[in-house]
């Protein structure tokens, strides 16, 4: 070997890569001259061999970052080996901010997938970047049956691309953007990942079996500090809690430049909300969270009263009470910690207690859109909207409002309460005043039983084309 020239040791270190990921480590400590020609050879470090069953998460991704380091900007090909779907993305995501270096990837193993992200990119398009990424949390044995279902609706629907782990992101610009999609039966811990830098994050619950502990959601979201839209759907099953969950609640996760968040069909609403701190939140969409029992606490901080948990002094009827709490609770968490500027708030067969809409129409003084649908909120909810005695009208900046299927509303009360915020608002705007209080410009009242022909008559002598309603 001694009298090998350097340039065929190259060539023999760079094979010897191709087996073990630890190959040219192990190589360069032979000898010092073996040494000298690793650290000046950067196409060795080109091709990074990893699996999951060799060594821990916190150790494959300390070489492949060194390798990402030691490979000094050239191109690199990543080969993986999975006994697991869960592995993917924790051995993925030391590679997901180097896109434009990433030539290709081969998995092998649990999944079989070759992409080559050259076909992925245009030149003159901009930096490659990973913008969002879908996660499905699905039984093992439930994956294979998935990815079948996938590949033939895609097919159905013209798609002759196999589905995969990687797509271009479809958007009207030309771009280089790439979304990523995963099956897996838990979320990683956040200590077998490097940080995610995509934008748009999907979790989805699909099976019945398996779900996500909030703890667990929580913590995997303190490896995405970059997100500017979230979506959570679940499945509405209880997540199993452990004892020690109780003892030790999650942590606070600071999702700085968040601006749109949407839960859908979780019981998890009021400790999610409760641990987010989104300074930049914009849109908040609840979807279909009331239930008529009362979901078990996830950790103590359920557990000791809060401001605001008390009965609420109205005693309104509700058919899904404690729901109505948990996430009145919640939204009262997150705006109070967050202080964000939220515009939109869309609750979909997601409601609240009286005194939480109390609070929420008091405190949230940037909001301009308000829609709720299937809500049996009381007459005295709607009414808060119109001027008080002295002429004050809550949540100032409000220009759309959406009433839709609230059946227990009546017609007198909306019509009213409207009635009366439009003649407070719409003088001094006509008139070309400045004032604090913007005018309503769309308003909905769709499928209320209440809410008959002559109210919307009444209330369209008022409003004109602003008022939509049947």
């Amino acid at each position: 070997m001694e009298r090998l020239p350097n340039e065929l040791l190259v060539d023999i270190f760079t094979w010897c890569t191709h087996s073990a990921a630890l190959s040219a480590i192990t190589l360069a400590k032979v000898c010092r001259r073996w040494r000298v020609i690793t650290d000046h050879s950067p196409g060795i470090f080109q091709f990074i061999a990893l699996d999951d069953h060799s060594l821990p998460f916190y150790l494959t991704n300390h070489i492949a970052n060194f390798y990402l380091a030691r490979s000094s900007g050239l191109p690199f090909d990543v080969d993986i080996n999975l006994m697991s779907r869960d592995s993917l993305l924790p051995l993925l995501s030391p590679f997901l901010n180097h896109l434009g270096r990433w030539r290709s990837c081969t998995i092998g193993g649990a999944k079989e997938e070759a992409v080559r992200f050259g076909e992925f990119w245009d030149a003159g398009n901009g930096e490659p970047k990973l913008e969002e990424l879908d996660i499905g949390i699905l039984d093992p044995a439930e994956m294979d049956e998935m990815a079948d279902h996938i590949q033939v609706q895609a097919t159905q629907e013209g798609d002759t691309t196999p589905p995969g782990t990687f797509k271009p992101y479809t958007i009207s610009l030309t771009s280089n953007l790439l979304f990523m999609t995963v099956m897996l039966s838990k979320l990683p811990s956040p200590l077998t990942l490097c940080p995610l830098r995509f934008v748009t994050l999907f979790i989805t619950e699909n099976s019945l079996t398996l779900n996500i502990r909030p703890d667990d959601l929580l913590q995997f979201l303190t490896v995405c500090p970059e997100l500017e839209f979230f979506s959570f759907t679940g499945s509405m099953s209880e997540p199993f809690i452990t004892p020690e969950d109780i003892l030790h609640p999650p942590p606070i996760v600071s999702l700085p430049r968040l601006r749109s968040l949407v839960l859908h069909s979780t019981l998890t609403t009021r400790i999610l909300l409760s641990h987010l701190h989104t300074p930049a939140l914009r849109e908040l969409y609840l979807k279909h969270l009331n239930v008529d029992f009362q979901a078990r606490p996830p950790t103590s901080a359920q557990c000791a009263l809060e401001d605001g948990d008390s009965d609420d002094e109205f005693s309104d009827y509700s058919q899904s009470p404690h729901s109505d709490h948990a996430t009145g609770m919640g939204l009262r968490s997150l705006l109070s910690r967050s202080a964000p500027p939220l515009r939109v708030l869309e609750m979909d067969y997601a409601d609240m207690r009286t005194k939480d809409f109390a609070w929420l129409f008091f405190h949230a003084q940037s909001l301009t859109e308000f829609r709720i649908v299937a809500s049996d909120m009381a007459d005295r909810v709607v009414r808060m909207l119109a001027p008080d005695v002295n002429g004050a009208v809550l949540l100032p900046r409000l220009r759309s409002l959406g009433l839709i299927n609230c059946q227990r509303l009546s017609g007198t009360a909306i019509v009213e309460a409207v009635r009366e915020r439009a003649r407070t608002t719409d003088g001094p705007a006509t008139e070309g005043r400045t004032i604090d209080v913007f005018p309503l410009e769309d308003i909905a009242v769709v499928g209320c039983a209440n809410f008959t022909i002559n109210d919307g008559l009444e209330l369209a002598e008022v409003l004109g084309e602003r008022l939509r309603f049947h």
